[in-house]
């Protein structure tokens, strides 16, 4: 079982089967969008899959029909890229006393001399520990070190 698929429900645990990742994506007019995509397909499809969505929620408005519904989803992480930014930790906006559990990760400016990117990984602390973090961020440094490998 993965805790990252864990989430809170009615105040109880539940886990997700599977979980899609919902990515910040910047607007030609400044204002940020939501693509929410599938884990399950490889990084060639990612990316172009990536591109069609970014076509058509760049065209919708910000709170879209669609962003109303992805508010209810609990089968989703969230991402967020920031590559203007170099920073050492990173504090999400909460909502205390009704969170769902739903991790949300933040990567910063890569850094060419150091071959760093910051990495923020925000969890909720009754669903899993850092030994589960840890776990995590070890498989997403085995997948970064294949696609490397694969260029």
């Amino acid at each position: 079982m993965s805790s990252m698929r864990m989430r809170i429900k009615d105040n109880k645990p539940v886990i997700c089967e599977t979980v899609e990742q919902s990515i910040v994506t910047l607007a030609d007019d400044e204002t940020f969008r939501f693509v929410t995509l599938s884990t399950e397909m490889t990084l060639e499809d990612f990316d172009k899959m990536l591109k069609i969505q970014k076509s058509v929620v760049h065209n919708e408005a910000l709170f879209s029909e669609r962003v109303r519904t992805n508010e209810k989803r609990l089968d989703v992480s969230h991402v967020s890229i920031l590559p203007w930014l170099n920073f050492s930790a990173f504090s999400h906006a909460t909502n205390f006393g009704k969170s769902t559990g739903i991790p949300k990760c933040v990567f910063g400016r890569y850094n060419a001399e150091t071959g760093l990117t910051p990495l923020s990984i925000d969890v909720h602390h009754a669903l899993m520990d850092g030994l589960h973090v840890a776990n995590f961020v070890d498989k997403l440094q085995k997948k970064l070190d294949e696609i490397r490998v694969n260029d």
